[in-house]
């Protein structure tokens, strides 16, 4: 079987948020999808030992449609991880779900291993609600301060994640020494999202086949994205379509040292986050239409199976090659 450094995976389906630029948000909101509440167990994290991808592999808990503390058995799969010897286990949570004793267990954690075998990311964009949930909708400062004056008192080591919009860039000092108050290393998170997509002419947007939103859903990410200059607009037009129309290659971490894998909460196998549900997209249905509808679910065919399947031995390896198109892999890791 390939060997896998890093997988991306939720270990649940269930968010109590629906952030705008998530694909919880496009999916419940939007598409009005109704998504199941599915959570993983110890005994799979114990199967996924056997399948040889923990031991010695760098685990990311964060998910396309979900918060990894929004599993009740979020301790315990991490405590499984770690006992497999997992190289590093990093979470991603919005801090506003868990119990007070599941952030004063993972606080102990976090003080006690460090930021080598764990690495723990509230993401938080304000110093109080009316700034946060603007773009995380439905979040509850109140819960948010209580889980973080647990995780103070339990001498929790994290980071905290502050993404920078059009509305909250006048908070970002005061979110800083919010973080710090609480013991936390604050940094700024610029997605690929909102650099790429949203502040992009129409003419790009429908070169990428991106535009399919209603106008309320376009003009709310509009209304937060960050405001950017008529240069950088252009420079960034330029970017998206020397990418996708003659890439020089890829940074694919697929393939590269990283050697990425993703699961989702049903087990669906992909090479990364960015392939997660990539068969909903309209212009890869009809490809995926060819496939079996479990074609990639590793608790049925095994992941050394699914490593066999010709969408990773073959169209993958020709996507990379320019042979083959995935407007996903052209425009996020195209140089």
């Amino acid at each position: 079987m390939r060997k896998v450094h890093e997988v991306d995976c939720e270990i649940t389906s269930f968010c109590n948020l629906t952030c705008v630029l998530c694909e919880r948000y496009h999916r419940v909101v939007k598409s009005k999808e109704k998504i199941p509440i599915k959570h993983w167990t110890v005994d799979d994290i114990n199967w996924l030992a056997k399948e040889g991808i923990v031991n010695e592999v760098y685990w990311a808990l964060s998910g396309g449609v979900s918060d990894p503390m929004g599993n009740p058995n979020f301790i315990s799969i991490v405590d499984a991880l770690l006992s497999h010897n997992a190289k590093t286990v990093y979470i991603s949570t919005n801090a506003t779900l868990g119990t007070e004793e599941t952030w004063q267990n993972i606080a102990m954690l976090t003080n006690k291993l460090g930021g080598t075998k764990i690495r723990f990311v509230v993401a938080i964009d304000g110093s109080h609600q009316a700034v946060n949930e603007k773009y995380r909708i439905g979040s509850d400062y109140k819960i948010i301060e209580r889980n973080l004056n647990i995780f103070k008192q339990y001498k929790g080591r994290g980071s905290w994640q502050f993404i920078r919009f059009g509305h909250n860039i006048e908070d970002v000092m005061y979110t800083k020494k919010k973080a710090q108050e609480y013991g936390f290393r604050f940094y700024i998170h610029n997605t690929r999202k909102i650099n790429d997509v949203l502040k992009v002419t129409e003419e790009v947007k429908e070169h990428i086949s991106q535009d399919t939103y209603n106008e309320t859903h376009s003009k709310l990410k509009q209304a937060i994205a960050p405001k950017q200059t008529t240069k950088q607009t252009k420079h960034i037009e330029k970017q998206i379509k020397e990418r996708l129309n003659n890439p020089k290659g890829f940074d694919c971490m697929h393939v590269n040292e990283r050697k990425t894998i993703a699961i989702t909460y049903n087990f669906e196998m992909w090479p990364c986050c960015y392939h997660y549900r990539l068969n909903r997209e309209d212009d890869m249905k009809e490809f995926f239409n060819n496939y079996s509808n479990d074609w990639n679910n590793i608790k049925k065919h095994g992941v050394a199976k699914v490593f066999e399947h010709p969408y990773f031995t073959e169209h993958i390896p020709a996507v990379l090659r320019k042979e083959e198109y995935i407007r996903t892999c052209f425009h996020k890791c195209g140089k």
